[in-house]
C-alpha cells in the first residue's frame, strides 16, 4: 500500500484518537465535514472516486460504535451529496453525522447554508430514556424594554395588579405576588419573541434552500441570494452577541467575533458546586 500524502495522515492521527473517545456507554452525537466517503460512489466526477485510507478507518469506528449514519444514501441514483463544484462536475458526499441506536430518528435533510459551500446536515430526534431537568434561574431580557408595545401592556396590566394591593395582608406579600407576575409576563414575551426568531431564521433558510436549487438550475438569483445571505448572517451575529454576553467578559476588543474561548468560558462558569464551608469567629473553617 502506497504512504499516504500529508495531510491525510493528520486525518488518520485525528480518527485514531476520536476511536478512543467513542468508547463509551454514554449516547454519541458526531458529525461534521470528515473530507472522506463511507461508500463507493460517494464521490463522481474526481479521479479519486474510491474509497481510501480515512474512509475505511471512519466506516471501522462507526461501526465499532455501533453509530448509524443519519442520512445515509437516496438509492443508487440519487446521492445526499454536501459538496459539489459550481457546475457540478464533481460531488462528494464527505459530511456526515452519526448517532448512537439510543436516538429515535426524526426528519432530515440536506440544506444550503450562507457561509460555507457545503451544504448542512439538518437533523431532528429524540433522545430516548429519562433526563431530569435541574433547577434553573430567570434575568430579565431588558432588551424587551425597547419594544414600545409590551411597555404598554405592561402598564397596563400593572395597574390591574396595584388595584389588588387590598386583597393581601401587607404590602411585602403583595409585591411577592407582584414580582411572579412580572416574571411570567416576561417570560412569556421572551418565549414568543423567540418563537418568532426561529420562525424568521427558517424562513430565511427555506428561501436560501430554493434560491440555493434555482441557481443550480441555471437562473441568475445573484441578488436575492446575497441579500439572503446578509440576512442569516445578521442573526448569526446576534447569537454570538448573547453567547459573548453570557460570558460575563470584560474589555472586549471592537467587533470581536464569537469563537471557541467564549464557548469554553461559557461552560467553564457553570461549575457545579462540590462543597460547603463555613468560617468560624476564630478564622478556621470547617467542612
Amino acid at each position: 500500500m502506497s504512504t499516504p500524502p500529508p495531510e491525510k495522515n493528520e486525518w488518520l492521527e485525528m480518527f485514531r484518537v476520536l476511536r478512543m473517545q467513542l468508547v463509551t456507554s454514554r449516547t454519541i452525537l458526531m458529525g461534521g465535514d470528515f473530507n472522506c466517503t463511507v461508500e463507493l460512489d460517494g464521490r463522481t466526477g474526481s479521479d479519486s472516486s474510491g474509497m481510501d485510507v480515512t474512509s475505511r478507518l471512519l466506516v471501522e469506528m462507526t461501526g465499532e460504535a455501533s453509530l448509524w449514519d443519519v442520512v445515509g444514501s437516496m438509492g443508487p441514483n440519487a446521492r445526499n451529496y454536501s459538496w459539489s463544484r459550481p457546475d457540478g462536475s464533481v460531488r462528494s458526499r464527505i459530511d456526515f453525522l452519526f448517532t448512537s441506536p439510543t436516538v429515535k430518528p426524526g426528519r432530515n435533510s440536506m440544506v444550503a447554508v450562507h457561509f460555507s459551500d457545503h451544504r448542512a446536515v439538518s437533523f431532528e430526534g429524540e433522545l430516548t430514556g429519562k433526563f431530569p431537568a435541574g433547577p434553573g434561574s430567570w434575568k430579565l431580557n431588558c432588551s424587551l424594554l425597547e419594544n414600545e408595545e409590551l411597555v404598554a401592556n405592561l402598564r397596563v396590566a400593572y395597574v390591574e395588579w396595584r388595584d389588588m394591593r387590598d386583597l393581601f395582608h401587607s404590602a411585602g406579600e403583595w409585591w411577592e405576588w407582584v414580582k411572579d407576575r412580572f416574571r411570567s409576563f416576561f417570560q412569556d414575551a421572551s418565549r414568543a419573541a423567540a418563537r418568532e426568531k426561529k420562525r424568521d431564521f427558517r424562513q430565511l433558510q427555506s428561501k436560501l434552500q430554493r434560491l440555493f436549487e434555482l441557481e443550480l438550475r441555471g437562473w441568475d438569483v445573484d441578488d436575492e441570494l446575497e441579500e439572503t445571505r446578509k440576512g442569516l448572517a445578521e442573526h448569526f451575529r446576534e447569537e454570538s452577541r448573547k453567547i459573548i454576553f453570557r460570558t460575563r467578559t470584560e474589555n472586549l476588543e471592537k467587533d470581536e467575533k464569537c469563537n471557541s474561548f467564549f464557548f469554553k468560558k461559557l461552560h467553564s462558569a457553570h461549575t457545579p458546586l462540590v462543597e460547603l464551608r463555613a468560617t468560624s469567629r476564630v478564622g478556621k473553617s470547617t467542612s
